[in-house]
């Protein structure tokens, strides 16, 4: 059975420098504690929520304080100290873990997760926890719980839909021009856009008179493309 003041003993470092949130509670006459931290935003990390919840299941008078912002503890607190502030905290109800996890948590109120994604639907859109809580845009190619299944699977649905229709598009036109004509004062060529397929490569050294053996040679001579800089020589 582990004594409140030896519990505190442990964790004394990281009451003093006031970075780390130390929870205390109780299991039968047992004193335990554990440390968290916050994220960037001051809320808990969802594993550490998940953790806290656990904790205040099994004791729901269990605390969580700092030694900066939590009342009765210092940096400059004896071992002594530290413990009576953190029992002071414990015995009078403050600092409840309960009211921790509502304070740093930054989950919405599940009626406006929901509004938010029946109107997402109603546009034919995939939802994003991520995207409507914090403006993040969803790694779609990690399916890290803030999306359904059948949101994730619409979303890669409409990632390979934007893609084909990118394939579709011209990327790049080049002026191919048969060079053996060319070179004997008779020009022949035709503007072809990239990508293409070997059948219309076919048809159209075809018609500009390249056959692999009166003309097999080809250059192009002028290229052109939306996209900024490809063109360019």
């Amino acid at each position: 059975m582990a004594s409140l003041r030896d519990t505190v003993k442990d964790y004394q470092e990281e009451l003093r420098d006031g970075i780390a949130w130390v929870a205390f509670w109780k299991t039968g006459r047992s004193w335990n504690a554990e440390y968290f931290h916050l994220e960037m935003g001051d809320y808990l990390y969802p594993e550490d929520r998940s953790r806290m919840e656990e904790i205040k299941q099994t004791d729901p008078a269990a605390v969580v304080v700092n030694g900066y912002y939590s009342g009765y503890l210092g940096e400059d607190m004896s071992l002594d100290e530290l413990t009576a502030g953190v029992r002071r905290n414990y015995e009078n109800g403050y600092s409840n873990i309960g009211e921790f996890i509502e304070a740093h948590d930054d989950r919405l109120p599940p009626e406006l997760i929901e509004e938010a994604r029946a109107a997402a639907h109603a546009a034919g859109l995939p939802f994003s926890e991520k995207t409507y809580r914090d403006g993040e845009e969803p790694d779609p190619y990690l399916f890290d719980g803030s999306m359904s299944m059948e949101d994730y699977a619409l979303m890669h649905r409409m990632i390979e839909k934007e893609r084909s229709e990118r394939m579709e598009q011209p990327i790049l036109s080049g002026y191919l021009s048969n060079l053996g004509k060319y070179t004997e004062g008779r020009p022949a060529g035709e503007w072809v856009s990239f990508p293409t397929t070997a059948e219309h490569l076919k048809e159209v050294f075809d018609r500009i008179g390249i056959d692999g053996k009166n003309y097999g040679e080809l250059h192009i001579t002028e290229y052109q493309s939306s996209i900024a800089g490809l063109a360019e020589n």
